[in-house]
């Protein structure tokens, strides 16, 4: 099997704790040694960005085009597209991407996440008139609030053809109840005329969001409503463009089956484009001692950034419901900058200030083993994640999971999480759920010990497993290609 040339992007020069770029990088350092790598680069959150919009350099000892969007680029860039700047932007860098492509011979390109650079990606594959796979990211890529939680607190079936579904959403987003602690003085009661501003703001929202408001004034007024007035032009060319690009993908590789049938589904691109690709460990671990991580209070982990589709707010909603005391246990969440004013603002302040919640916000893609070695569990609840950073990391080092229960036939072999062997379950995005699990566990610490002695990596999930599964797929795209 000769070397292929790989186009991979984009590619982050941000490091972040978990989710999308650290997954990049284990792709990155994964195809370094069997492939001829080339890396589209650019700069994930949108930061002001200084220097040449496109720049040829190495990253990493790899070859690198380096992408500095100077606007909002448009995701759809397709002939239909509604003419902005985002667009012309957008179809530029497409074809400069496109000759950097063709110049360097490129036999394939495998588009990771599209994120800042949005329709660029998919619009050079197909200038350049190569083949090319998709690693769609869960929830976001078809989601504007991107967890898929229809009004913010129920699970959504996908967007429908219009973006009107989406815009209604966006538009009565459930907030997070907030507990209000009892006040030892009266609160005061607002009057009809403190309310009356209130109530106007809220009519007229309702009127520039109606149908009869979208037909009147049409996309060229959008932006006199702002973003807060529904988009729904945004969310309608979305789809329609992520529909057009993904027929034309050589191959789709999500992380699993689920995820699958629903891009498959509310997308209507066929199901056998589709190439379920679990991810792995992405290093060498080894199992960490056992030491004093059973004895009470027992330490658990919530390794993702603080945000609603990561759980976040499902885990300390369980253990507020749990009642644990800090002699009990303590929950460890571990975020990004400004965590703890978030999760102040949310209405955990109580669990905070209490002892049993303690909130690190730091970097820990780099250190799980500093991270991981005093805890007895490590607690996954991503909305539409299967594996996510905490759960297969954890097992791998011997660390027992407590992860939410998916209920499709696949869900086993392409998971590491083995209800028994190296994790207990709960019914997903099941608050009370996750709380009787957590209070089994503070009741009974044995519980979780017995995991331990035996918890361990199913196999196919090593860094190697997960790597030769994307090998494979190239060989089988390229020789279609090829033979086609």
């Amino acid at each position: 099997m000769r070397r292929r040339k790989i186009l991979l992007g984009h590619v982050s020069v941000e490091k972040y704790p978990d989710g999308s770029t650290s997954f990049n990088e284990a792709v990155v350092s994964g195809l370094k040694p069997v492939a001829d790598l080339h890396l589209l680069v650019t700069d994930y959150f949108g930061k002001q960005r200084t220097g040449p919009l496109l720049e040829e350099t190495t990253v990493h000892g790899i070859p690198a085009l380096v992408v500095r969007p100077r606007t909002g680029l448009a995701f759809d860039l397709t002939d239909a597209a509604f003419p902005s700047e985002g667009v012309s932007e957008g179809r530029y860098l497409a074809d400069r991407i496109a000759e950097y492509a063709s110049s360097q011979d490129i036999d394939l390109m495998h588009i990771l996440q599209w994120g800042y650079l949005k329709g660029c990606l998919f619009e050079a594959a197909l200038r350049a008139r190569i083949p090319f796979v998709h690693t769609p990211y869960e929830y976001w890529s078809v989601c504007p609030q991107y967890f898929l939680l229809q009004y913010g607190r129920t699970t959504c079936s996908g967007p429908d053809e219009s973006g009107r579904k989406c815009r209604d959403c966006m538009n009565h987003l459930q907030p997070l109840p907030l507990p209000r602690a009892p006040a030892p003085y009266p609160r005061p009661q607002e009057t009809f005329r403190q309310k009356l501003p209130q109530r106007l703001e809220w009519r007229l929202e309702r009127f520039l969001r109606s149908d009869f408001a979208m037909k009147l004034f049409g996309p060229d007024w959008e932006h006199l409503f702002g973003s807060t007035f529904g988009r729904q032009w945004d969310i309608t060319f979305h789809l329609r463009a992520l529909r057009h690009y993904l027929a034309r993908a050589a191959r789709i590789l999500p992380m699993n089956t689920f995820w699958a049938r629903e891009l498959s589904e509310h997308l209507r691109v066929p199901l056998n484009k589709f190439t379920v690709c679990p991810a792995g460990v992405f290093e060498a671990v080894r199992k960490l001692p056992k030491g004093d991580r059973f004895e009470l209070p027992l330490h658990f982990g919530h390794p993702h950034r603080v945000s609603r589709e990561t759980g976040t707010f499902l885990v300390l909603d369980a253990w507020r419901t749990a009642a644990i005391s800090r002699e009990q246990g303590i929950l460890h969440i571990y975020g990004q900058d400004g965590s703890t004013y978030l999760l102040r603002e949310q209405g955990y302040d109580d669990l905070i200030r209490s002892g049993s919640v303690q909130i690190h916000e730091e970097r820990i893609g780099d250190r799980l083993d500093e991270v991981f070695m005093p805890l007895a569990a490590v607690i996954s609840a991503y909305t539409w994640k299967i594996g996510a950073c905490g759960n297969i990391h954890a097992i791998a080092r011997g660390i027992p999971t407590i992860a939410g229960r998916w209920d499709y036939p696949e869900f086993e072999r392409e998971s590491a999480v083995r209800e028994g062997v190296n994790a207990l379950t709960y019914r997903r995005w099941d608050m009370d759920s996750l709380a009787e699990v957590l209070r089994t566990c503070t009741h009974d610490p044995g519980r979780l010990e017995r995991l331990y002695d035996r918890c361990e990596l199913p196999p196919g999930f090593t860094h190697k497993d997960f790597i030769d599964r994307y090998l494979r797929v190239y060989e089988d795209v390229l020789s279609c290609n090829h033979d086609a």
